[in-house]
């Protein structure tokens, strides 16, 4: 889920005053016991933890062909690193022509213990991160509506700038206010 919402790391030599303070983390007696004590349980999907970088790929695809990408590597100090060429496009094109993707896409990748990519998930919509890749000069959603006017023989003017920079760093900036 969204900011590891229903995740749960299950680590059996985690201290037990750390697992009450962090999120997410609990040894598997810790969760075994909260767990049985619910009325109504979900269901959880058990997998190995993976520590290592996380990114998405934001994809503009037609019939299963990528039309642009760009990766956002997400890093534990809260940034994430923009980026037009990565390891996980070449990834990233296997999976949008296995399932003859069209429109965009969001593929998410996560680095195993020996720094292997493996795909965690690949969502047939926009990430909720899409918006940051503006950063880098492509406009994905103006990307994939070209394309597709295009290959209806119209043209539209897209306005935008060549980007020479081919990694933006950035950092989400979250703002409360209060409303009376």
């Amino acid at each position: 889920g969204v900011y590891a919402s229903g995740f749960f790391q299950l680590n059996p030599e985690v201290p037990l005053f750390e697992a009450l303070s962090e999120k997410y983390i609990a040894t598997p007696e810790m969760f075994a016991q909260a767990y049985g004590a619910l009325d109504k349980k979900p269901v959880y999907m058990l997998m190995p933890y993976f520590s290592g970088l996380e990114c998405t790929v934001d994809v503009a695809c037609m019939d299963g062909l990528i039309v642009s990408a760009v990766v956002r590597t997400k890093y534990k100090d809260g940034t994430q690193m923009l980026e037009l060429e990565h390891p996980c496009i070449e990834l990233a094109k296997k999976f949008v022509a296995h399932f003859a993707c069209s429109g965009i896409v969001g593929i998410q990748f996560i680095q195993d213990q020996q720094g292997e990519w493996l795909a965690l998930e690949i969502n047939a919509r926009a990430s909720g991160g899409i918006g940051y890749t503006m950063a880098t000069g492509v406009n994905i959603a103006a990307v994939l509506i070209d394309e597709t006017l295009r290959k209806q023989k119209h043209k539209i003017f897209i306005q935008g700038r060549k980007w020479t920079e081919s990694k933006v760093l950035i950092r989400s900036v979250s703002t409360a206010i209060t409303l009376s």
